[in-house]
């Protein structure tokens, strides 16, 4: 049976988006991934290969929907590829959160 995954933002618990999924979707807290993905504060190269073998440890092989809010939309998005979800949300899925003068649109 195909699944529901959720990824959550660094900030909140990925259960603030239940409401939405319901309480069947396997919701994964991307601080508990984000370790595993860098090495020496450096982002390792094939993070995006990581990151998909670490939601598959807790989700199976079988995604129908693939959500991700916030950092978790950032790792669902580049997860894409070799997860191959029948559907796929991503909520507020921006790289930046702060605002600069070339990405005006966040928060100071």
């Amino acid at each position: 049976m195909k699944r529901t995954v959720v990824l959550g933002g660094w900030a909140f618990s990925p259960r603030v988006l239940e409401p939405v999924f319901g309480p069947g979707a396997q919701y994964i807290d991307v601080n508990s991934l984000i370790p595993s993905l860098i090495n020496d504060e450096q982002v390792l190269p094939d993070w995006p290969a990581i990151a998909s073998e670490k939601i598959r440890e807790h989700s199976g092989n079988e995604i129908g929907l693939l959500a991700g809010w916030s950092t978790g939309a950032i790792i669902a998005c580049a997860c894409l590829q070799s997860l191959k979800p029948t559907k796929t949300f991503l909520f507020a899925a921006t790289a930046s959160f702060c605002r600069s003068p070339d990405f005006p649109q966040n928060w100071d």
